[in-house]
């Protein structure tokens, strides 16, 4: 969908320390300096419809969805080291990826226009070629972490992704189950020296979950069970962006 008229990102940025995933330990105490940012659409980037805050999302036959709250857990992020297999495979001594949350967490997508930086970390050097973590549904018998969050968001049991706002002037809430792992390319990597000052920025476009085609969607009809499912967990696994933002303006400074 990139390009599309619909397009309105939401984005997300991880507020926690890198640590290596070899061991857990903390990151190194000197090293580069990599930012993570979060926005909601590009700047300058005005759709070729309206636009207001909350995000909205209107097609040809007149349907409007308002999107005024977007919760997604995730565990297990990591930046992926180039030519180099994950994590859980690495032979001893090699850092394959960095991780710099284990979690679960929730992110609660800021909505709206803008971008603010959320948090710099210290980097190993490398040349990292991918974002990857886990959209995670916490359950109470998923172990001490998951436990641990559901006793912050109780709500939030079996439940990885809740969306509210209206459907043509109806109230809804959206709620998924979806477990995905999702790997997205660096392109081109980020290359990470001692001196290295980078942005980055770990996006999702929200304003495709709900469309089939160019079609907006009852997201009713996308709840477990429902019809759509399936369109709108494709979706929402196809979404997410992550690219160098160095001028913090939401779009790729490679493109």
């Amino acid at each position: 969908m990139k390009g599309s008229s619909f397009r309105l990102i939401g984005a997300m940025a991880v507020a926690t320390g890198l640590v290596a995933c070899s061991d857990g330990a903390s990151g190194p105490a000197t090293g580069a300096q990599i930012s993570f940012n979060v926005a909601t659409h590009a700047t300058g980037a005005a759709p070729s419809r309206p636009f207001a805050s909350p995000d909205t999302i209107v097609d040809g036959g007149g349907n409007v969805l308002v999107l005024t709250k977007v919760e997604l857990v995730l565990k297990e992020v990591e930046l992926k080291r180039q030519n180099d297999d994950a994590c859980d495979s690495m032979a001893a001594g090699e850092d394959g990826c960095e991780e710099f949350e284990s979690g679960p967490f929730l992110l609660d997508l800021p909505l709206g226009v803008g971008i603010s930086h959320q948090i710099t970390i210290t980097a190993d050097t490398g040349t990292f070629d991918q974002v990857e973590f886990k959209i995670h549904k916490p359950e109470d018998d998923g172990g001490a972490a998951d436990v641990a969050f559901l006793a912050q968001h109780p709500d939030l049991d079996n439940v990885s992704i809740r969306v509210t706002g209206t459907f043509n002037g109806a109230d809804f809430v959206f709620i998924t189950d979806l477990s995905a792992d999702e790997e997205v390319s660096i392109n081109p990597p980020l290359v990470v020296t001692a001196q290295t000052s980078v942005d980055m920025t770990l996006m999702v476009d929200v304003s495709t979950w709900f469309l089939n085609g160019a079609v907006v969607i009852d997201p009713s009809l996308a709840l477990k069970g429902g019809p759509l499912e399936s369109l709108v967990q494709n979706n929402i696994e196809a979404s997410f962006d992550f690219f160098h933002d160095d001028n913090h303006d939401g779009h790729d400074d490679d493109e």
